[in-house]
């Protein structure tokens, strides 16, 4: 599975594979209830992180699918026989996102923990105390306070209003400043952007290599 798809992506994907693979085993607790299905879709993961992902996300779980007797079908999947069962797709996801999680957590480094307190931003290094002041009610720390940590994507219009943002382009502007800042001011990685944008889907908080503490 990781050679064919880099761990980079697998971990950028692996918060909606949790979403999906949490929502099929609710979804096949009642084995009864789904015998009869031939197809199961799930619109609201979707929904949280946007149509373009959720494809990618199944396009990586598809093999995990095809070894259970399922192939990936709009935003879900199908039954490929009479014989396939809902419960066996459940198991084959249910090992393999344990697979990857684990063989992810080893490789990764560990994510660099920003303490937020008092408008500043705060990252011991060697014994250091590496301080980024931004003002305590100002649009940027308001940005850093609205954006998820858990792998989800805020839109950038429900951020720009959130943040009070006159259009698109400050809010682009902004976090570019606010990751320079950091980068400058903390010592971090410069290929390891602590806000993460993605088209189509909006920002967050990098969860790879990024935690945020609020105090």
């Amino acid at each position: 599975m990781l050679n064919a798809v880099s761990p980079e992506t697998v971990r950028e994907y692996l918060p909606i594979i949790r979403a999906i693979r949490a929502e099929l085993e609710i979804r096949t607790l009642n084995p009864d209830a789904v015998r009869a299905r031939q197809k199961m879709e799930f619109f609201s993961v979707e929904g949280q992180y946007g149509a373009r992902n959720t494809v990618s996300a199944l396009g990586i779980m598809a093999p995990w699918a095809k070894a259970a007797g399922f192939a990936v079908d709009g935003y879900g999947f199908a039954k490929t026989s009479a014989r396939s069962a809902w419960a066996d797709l459940f198991r084959s996801v249910d090992r393999q996102t344990a697979t990857l999680e684990k063989k992810l957590s080893s490789d990764a480094p560990p994510p660099i923990v920003l303490t937020f307190a008092s408008g500043s931003i705060v990252r011991e290094l060697d014994g250091r105390a590496l301080s980024c002041p931004f003002e305590e009610n100002g649009q940027k720390a308001n940005i850093i306070r609205a954006l998820p940590q858990d792998g989800a994507f805020l839109q950038q219009r429900e951020l720009q209003s959130v943040v009070g943002a006159k259009s698109d382009k400050a809010v682009f502007s902004a976090i570019r400043k606010i990751n320079l800042i950091l980068a400058n001011r903390l010592q971090l990685p410069t290929d390891r952007k602590p806000i993460e944008g993605k088209r189509g889907s909006g920002y967050r908080i990098n969860p790879a290599f990024y935690k945020i503490r609020f105090e």
